[in-house]
């Protein structure tokens, strides 16, 4: 493991083709960051922005038409071990893991599971167990990881304003909640 740290952040971008310009200026004030994790992309893999691979940045994508994805931009090259979350078997592309320096980044979005229905909120909590069988698997070969990303939950009360979502809102719900926290039981922090 690499004795120098390094530093990366977490974007819902909401459409990357829409807002490549807000990402390079981002990238551009933050020369510190050396992995940015993007959610929600909204676009399949030939079609992610070319300017940051012209600007020498190296690009690893999970996308679909119009919907979802993932992506990670790094100053520094990466090894991409997982394209989708293993055990996650859903056409979504939702999770993205490389390797830095010794430590696995597992970038996530995980389902909204407020559409669709119970089988959409079903589709939610499938994501959530085999981010804990994902969890597990690191955990027992000490591998050093995080999972970073739009997870699509409020873990409490304090994380929405008063009022904001109604209690059978799929990010409130106590299996969400329970979901949630069992990664933290494992052992993992919620930064």
């Amino acid at each position: 493991m690499s004795a120098t740290p390094f530093t990366f952040a977490s974007w819902n971008i909401n459409s990357i083709r829409a807002r490549a310009h807000h990402v390079q200026d981002w990238l551009e004030r933050h020369p510190e960051c050396d992995l940015l994790c993007l959610q929600e992309i909204k676009c399949e893999d030939s079609q992610f922005p070319a300017v940051f691979a012209e600007a020498g940045l190296h690009v690893a994508t999970s996308g679909q038409k119009a919907y979802n994805g993932v992506a990670l931009i790094g100053r520094r090259p990466f090894t991409v071990t997982h394209h989708t979350l293993p055990g996650f078997d859903h056409p979504s592309a939702r999770y993205i893991e490389a390797e830095l320096d010794g430590i696995t980044i597992g970038n996530l979005y995980l389902p909204n599971g407020n559409s669709g229905g119970e089988d959409g909120y079903a589709t939610k909590l499938a994501f959530f167990d085999a981010l804990a069988a994902r969890a597990r698997i690191l955990l027992d070969a000490e591998k050093p990881f995080v999972f970073i990303g739009d997870f699509n939950v409020c873990p409490t009360d304090e994380d929405l304003a008063p009022g904001a979502l109604s209690p059978d809102d799929a990010l409130v719900r106590p299996e969400t909640r329970a979901a949630f926290r069992r990664l933290e039981w494992m052992g993992l922090t919620d930064a």
